[in-house]
């Protein structure tokens, strides 16, 4: 193998691994974000989101896991910085307020983050099993993300959130918007995080 064929297997490599870096850290975030949203939400439909974002994380992280053991890849346990000043601001709301921004940030930005890190990483991944499983978690995603807006639409109907709901300042991201924990990601892997991007 030529020196630039090597380093593009570097390369590759070191995508994938970054690919599996941010998707642990994108899992940590909304199982945490969920657990707080078990004890500050209000609205019986935040919680019952809740439960299901941890229920469903918890297995994509095991299954993460036992992907990135076999490729000697080292996971964050704890989600980027980015995400942890949200979780920081999540902690200091309740009742209503907290139900606006975890629906907000959580249930529709950080799942937006999520599904054009895994759309990217099936497209783009080297390792065939990296590959397959961006492909196989896919639709999982993109359904927890067609329950966050359905989640907003709720809230904004019983009056807990504004018609239209939108991730707030302290979020991870917006419709449409690239957010922070995005800007430093590897070309082939949309979200990453200044610092270190849900099902």
């Amino acid at each position: 193998m030529g020196i630039a064929a090597a380093v593009h297997g570097q390369e590759a490599d070191r995508r994938d691994a970054r690919f599996l870096e941010q998707a642990a850290q994108a899992g940590a975030f909304e199982i945490e974000a969920s657990q707080l949203a078990l004890r500050n939400a209000e609205h019986d439909e935040v919680k019952g989101y809740a439960r299901k974002m941890i229920e469903a994380h918890t297995e994509m992280a095991r299954e993460l896991k036992a992907l990135a053991k076999a490729g000697n890849v080292a996971l964050p346990a704890d989600p980027s910085p980015t995400q942890m000043r949200i979780l920081k601001a999540l902690q200091a709301e309740t009742g209503a307020p907290f139900d606006r921004e975890y629906a907000g940030d959580v249930a529709i930005a950080a799942h937006q983050d999520a599904v054009q890190l895994f759309v990217d990483a099936a497209e783009h991944a080297v390792d065939p099993e990296v590959k397959a499983y961006a492909q196989q978690q896919l639709p999982t995603l993109k359904a927890h993300l067609d329950a966050g807006l359905a989640l907003a639409k709720t809230l904004a109907a019983s009056g807990k959130a504004s018609p239209d709901e939108s991730p707030s300042s302290s979020g991870a991201g917006a419709p449409g918007t690239v957010s922070p924990a995005s800007r430093n990601a590897p070309p082939t892997l949309l979200p990453g995080d200044k610092g270190a991007p849900t099902q």
